[in-house]
C-alpha cells in the first residue's frame, strides 16, 4: 500500500491539480490498474513474465444488498 500511495502521489506531481488534469490523471490511472487486474487473472505480469495465475473469489449475490448498520452519534 505505501508503494501505491507514493505511486498515487507522484501521479499528480503539483500538491493541489486542478480538477480536469485530477480526473484525466485518475481515469488513466484506473485503466492501469484494471489491466493490471486482467494480466494477473490471465497468469501474467506486466513485464511479460508467466505467474500463476490470481483465482478471485466469487462475491455472493446478496453482497449489493448488504448495509452496515448506521452507528448512532
Amino acid at each position: 500500500m505505501e508503494s501505491y500511495n507514493r505511486r498515487f502521489g507522484d501521479l499528480f506531481g503539483a500538491p493541489h491539480p486542478g480538477l480536469l488534469k485530477f480526473v484525466e490523471d485518475l481515469e488513466e490511472e484506473a485503466i492501469r490498474v484494471l489491466g493490471d487486474a486482467e494480466w494477473a487473472r490471465a497468469g501474467v505480469m506486466r513485464n511479460g513474465t508467466e505467474r500463476a495465475a490470481v483465482e478471485w473469489p466469487e462475491i455472493p449475490e446478496d453482497f449489493e444488498s448488504f448495509k452496515a448498520p448506521r452507528r448512532k452519534k
